[in-house]
């Protein structure tokens, strides 16, 4: 895995990721960086720092680390930040730069968890990474997970909501609420997901949270199409700018 700048790569340390290889084009690059004496350093001239960079202007410091096996145990510790009870659940977002979004805002809410399901870019894409600005070392992350597996990270007791810009679709347990409408504040976890712009949220999601609100215990369990209103006849947002605006709503209404 390749961490480009200073920033990311201060906070790839910091998450604890194994780190192999630094290289450089001047040691003041390594200036405020945590290097265990075991990496490797490697000095080069600029232009060849510049061939390898896989961006337009390159930030002189590059760091080759290990990808982690579990996301999870990588995330850099704020004992002041307390999470919302938000889980965030990715459906088929393929472009990086979009998930690097998504991986941004909800870090940023905070949320509690975000959870990949196969069929979801890697995070650790550099545009990925670039996007969220190392946003991936601050909140747990779970995948890419199978529908199968999903059931394990859904939080009890959670109401699940589907971002959708089908205005005023109501079908089976599903019920369509304008996203500033229903009272989060009742909510003891939301369950937020998000699909690609293209195709949305699954039917195989769909009918996941129906089978899992049929089979609980708790027969008020709730699931709600949330709509983002728009205008111009503009048919839908980014997906990640929908993401923002959703769960500033929810953050609004918790605090």
């Amino acid at each position: 895995m390749v961490l480009e700048g200073k920033r990311l790569i201060k906070d790839g340390i910091e998450a604890g990721l194994s780190t192999d290889i630094i290289v450089f084009n001047d040691v003041t690059k390594l200036d405020d960086l945590k290097i265990d004496k075991s990496v490797n350093l490697v000095q080069v001239e600029r232009n060849v720092m510049q061939g390898w960079s896989s961006v337009t202007t390159c930030p002189g410091v590059i760091g080759i680390f290990r990808k982690p096996k579990d996301m999870n145990k990588i995330v850099i510790q704020n004992r002041s930040l307390i999470p919302l009870p938000i889980t965030v659940v990715c459906d088929n977002i393929r472009e990086p730069n979009n998930l690097g979004s998504i991986i941004r805002s909800s870090a940023a809410i905070p949320a509690g968890r975000i959870v990949l399901l196969k069929g979801c870019t890697c995070p650790w894409d550099p545009k990925c990474l670039r996007g969220a600005t190392g946003a991936q070392f601050r909140i747990p992350i779970s995948g890419p997970v199978a529908m199968d597996e999903l059931e394990e990270l859904i939080p009890p007791n959670a109401t699940f909501l589907v971002a959708d810009n089908k205005t005023g679709r109501n079908d089976g347990k599903f019920s369509f609420c304008r996203y500033d409408a229903a009272n989060y504040r009742e909510m003891q976890h939301v369950v937020l997901f998000i699909g690609g712009e293209t195709l949305g949220i699954s039917n195989d999601v769909r009918r996941f949270i129906t089978s899992l609100t049929e089979k609980s215990l708790n027969d008020t369990s709730v699931c709600y199409n949330v709509h983002i209103p728009l205008a111009n006849g503009i048919e839908s947002l980014n997906t990640a700018s929908a993401l923002s605006v959703l769960l500033y709503e929810i953050k609004r209404q918790l605090e």
